[in-house]
């Protein structure tokens, strides 16, 4: 416990005693828009603290985010385009062999439609 010397025990008293009843008045005085007072020291007491915490996990979360969980990502990237691009070069080539090599001529290689007249 806290040695207080005797000639200052009654002015820690007082000093409590009205701390006390402060705190008292502040949970019986109500505001019209913010609650009551003892709610609105509270906020104002904590909230600095909670916004340096919720800020200070943020920038540890972005980080994590935007730094080391995409670390591996270009090497991953390359390696999708590569497996993306490696079936359009096996079509092409393919196309291009089923066609004997010309490549692709359009409606001009298709045969003639043979119309008839109205009669």
């Amino acid at each position: 416990m806290v040695a207080i010397p005797s000639r200052h025990k009654s002015l820690v008293l007082l000093a409590g005693v009205i701390v006390l009843q402060v705190l008292m008045l502040a949970v019986q005085i109500k505001r019209d828009s913010e609650g009551r007072l003892i709610r609105v020291w509270t906020v104002g007491a904590v909230s600095p603290f909670e916004r340096a915490g919720s800020s200070g996990f943020g920038w540890f979360r972005d980080t994590w985010r935007h730094y080391f969980a995409l670390q591996n990502t270009t090497r991953e990237n390359e390696q999708i385009r590569h497996e993306n691009d490696a079936p359009e070069t096996a079509n092409l080539a393919a196309s291009g062999q089923s066609r004997g090599g010309r490549p692709p001529g359009g409606i001009a290689e298709f045969p003639p439609i043979a119309r008839e007249g109205p009669p």
